[in-house]
C-alpha cells in the first residue's frame, strides 16, 4: 500500500511540474500537438507508442528525483520552483531559437507577431464576427487556452 501511495504521489508531482512548465511555455496554436507528442515520448520509456502504469510511474519517479535536489524524498516549494524555472528556461531558449529570425538571440515584437498575428487570433476569438469580444467570448477563449495548457476548465468560470 505504501508503494502505491508513493508512486501516486510521485506521479502527481511530476504531472504538476509538467503542467507548470507547459503553461509557462507560451507556444503558438500549431505547437500544442508537437508539445503533447514530446511529452508522450518522455513518458513512453520503451518507445512502443503505448503508456503503461509502470512507465508513467518510472517517469514520475525520475522527475521527482531530479527536482528533489537535497535528496530527502520530499519536494519543498523552493525545489519545485527551481525545477519549474529550469524547465521554463529550457523552453524559452528553444522558443527563441525557433522564432529568432535575425539570429540576435532575442525576440522582437515583429518576430513574435510573425508567428502569432494578433488580428488573426482576434478574428478566431470573435465567434459572432461583430468586431469586438464579449465577456462570454473572452471567457471561452481563456477556457480553451487553459485546456491547451493541460489545466482543463477552471471551476470559477464553470459557475457562470
Amino acid at each position: 500500500m505504501k508503494t502505491t501511495n508513493w508512486i501516486t504521489g510521485a506521479l502527481v508531482a511530476a504531472m504538476g511540474l509538467t503542467a507548470v512548465a507547459a503553461q509557462a511555455q507560451g507556444t503558438g496554436p500549431g505547437d500544442h500537438d508537437e508539445h503533447r507528442g514530446m511529452m508522450f515520448g518522455a513518458f513512453d520509456g520503451n518507445g512502443d507508442g503505448k503508456l503503461t502504469p509502470e512507465e508513467m510511474a518510472a517517469r514520475a519517479a525520475e522527475r521527482f528525483a531530479k527536482a528533489d535536489s537535497d535528496g530527502d524524498g520530499m519536494l519543498s516549494v523552493e525545489e519545485m520552483n527551481a525545477a519549474a524555472a529550469e524547465r521554463i528556461a529550457e523552453r524559452n531558449a528553444k522558443m527563441i531559437e525557433r522564432m529568432d529570425q535575425d539570429g540576435d538571440g532575442m525576440l522582437s515584437l515583429e518576430e513574435i507577431r510573425g508567428r502569432r498575428d494578433p488580428a488573426q487570433i482576434f478574428k478566431r476569438l470573435d465567434k459572432n464576427s461583430d468586431g469586438v469580444l464579449s465577456e462570454k467570448e473572452f471567457a471561452e477563449a481563456a477556457k480553451m487556452m487553459r485546456g491547451h495548457h493541460g489545466k482543463g476548465p477552471h471551476k470559477d468560470h464553470d459557475k457562470r
